[in-house]
């Protein structure tokens, strides 16, 4: 089940408060304090998948990643360290 949806656009997230009937947030740091969320499905900008997924990751959150994974083997290499740990 979707427990939560982060957009920083109020319209698409209210949108996805309504559809799934889940908790929305503006943040990301929001999200991963909630403890109701058990896994991360990380689809923001590509430029942001290793911070995202990495936070996730420290949070205790499982992480699904879409692609591209990274930009880089050295993203990628930081987002299996994290999981790792």
């Amino acid at each position: 089940r979707i427990a939560a949806v982060m957009d920083v656009d109020g319209a698409r997230r209210g949108e996805a408060e309504r559809e799934f009937g889940c908790r929305g947030y503006e943040r990301f740091e929001d999200l991963l304090a909630d403890p109701e969320v058990d896994a991360v499905v990380v689809a923001s900008p590509n430029r942001y998948h290793t911070d995202h997924a990495v936070a996730a990751l420290e949070a205790g959150k499982h992480v699904i990643v879409e692609k591209p994974v990274a930009l880089s083997a050295t993203e990628t290499d930081r987002m299996i360290a994290a999981a790792a740990k």
